[in-house]
């Protein structure tokens, strides 16, 4: 029988920072993402760690009982582009020897990771796993596997999504919209103290959805023409990149807690995505108490404005 875990979320930033009303999905400016992130050197690590470390910081406050052996894994994604191409230039303007040290941990295909594990003691391990629309459901696959077979105590999962010039510029000429800042956690430990739903298991084969019949199915679909989703959420998929599946197991968990809380609906629900070759799924189970009664305005959560497609 599958070992059922627990989750605790966390948003790296609120909803009504930047006038949303969607936890951990909006745009912070510069000043505010490096204060927010506690991150030593932050403006050498870029957005994304910054993201990353903030959200890791939220699901520590939120984590009532410490762990001897911590983990981190989080989506990838080309967050350091920028400071590997100014690293880069300084080497070359002005010569190797004249680089600054504490920019080079950064230019690391790992650095959102490294730098997120090393702000909360991850002693266990730090990496990325993915870059695509699938990426936070393996997240979600390598963590339950490393507690399951004791790697770790405790797994730290980071949605993580944002922008930069370089992102930008590379968004606009390929005609697609620019990513919004993305910072969701979900912490997995066999702890069930102050955790918010149980995690049942999280596969890349459709039948292993049959194991739970009563569960209610959120289906996403990724296509040519973007993504869709029978929940309103703030992102079209491409502004979210690896941090999708964090966007839609949250909006489907706060959903699915109006349903349960008004007897429409089981405890048991489960998330999906598929695309023209793959499929993944998650299935949670709800708590007996509020989840997330702080963070829900309305169960119709409005599309932002976004830039058009060329």
């Amino acid at each position: 029988m599958t070992m059922k875990l627990h989750v605790t979320v966390a948003a790296g930033f609120g909803g009504a920072d930047d006038g949303g009303n969607f936890p951990g999905v909006g745009r912070l400016d510069n000043a505010t993402l490096e204060l927010n992130s506690h991150l030593r050197h932050a403006r050498y690590y870029g957005r994304a760690a910054c993201l990353v470390a903030a959200t890791v910081s939220r699901l520590q406050m939120g984590l009532r009982s410490p762990t001897d052996l911590t983990g981190l894994v989080c989506n990838g994604g080309p967050w350091n582009l920028c400071t590997s191409w100014s690293f880069l230039s300084r080497a070359r303007e002005a010569g190797p020897a004249y680089v600054n040290p504490l920019q080079f941990p950064a230019t690391l295909v790992s650095a959102t990771a490294t730098a997120g594990g090393l702000s909360v003691g991850a002693h266990a391990f730090s990496y990325v796993v993915g870059y695509d629309h699938f990426a936070f459901f393996e997240t979600l696959l390598r963590a339950a596997q490393a507690v399951r077979f004791d790697f770790a105590q405790r797994v730290l999962t980071i949605g993580v999504s944002t922008s930069d010039t370089a992102i930008e510029t590379a968004s606009e000429k390929a005609g697609i919209c620019e990513p919004l800042d993305v910072a969701l956690g979900f912490a997995i430990d066999r702890s069930s103290v102050g955790t918010h739903f149980d995690l049942l298991g999280v596969t890349n084969e459709e039948e292993f959805l049959l194991n739970y019949p009563a569960a209610v199915r959120y289906e996403a679909v990724w296509s040519k023409e973007g993504l869709t989703f029978p929940l309103s959420i703030p992102v079209s998929g491409h502004d979210a990149m690896g941090a999708t599946g964090a966007v839609l197991i949250l909006s489907a968990a706060m959903h699915h807690e109006r349903l349960a809380s008004s007897a429409r609906g089981g405890p048991e629900f489960a998330v999906s995505l598929r695309d023209d070759n793959r499929f993944m799924a998650a299935v949670f189970r709800l708590g007996n108490g509020s989840l997330f009664a702080h963070w829900i305005t309305g169960l119709a959560i409005p599309q932002r404005e976004r830039r058009s497609l060329r």
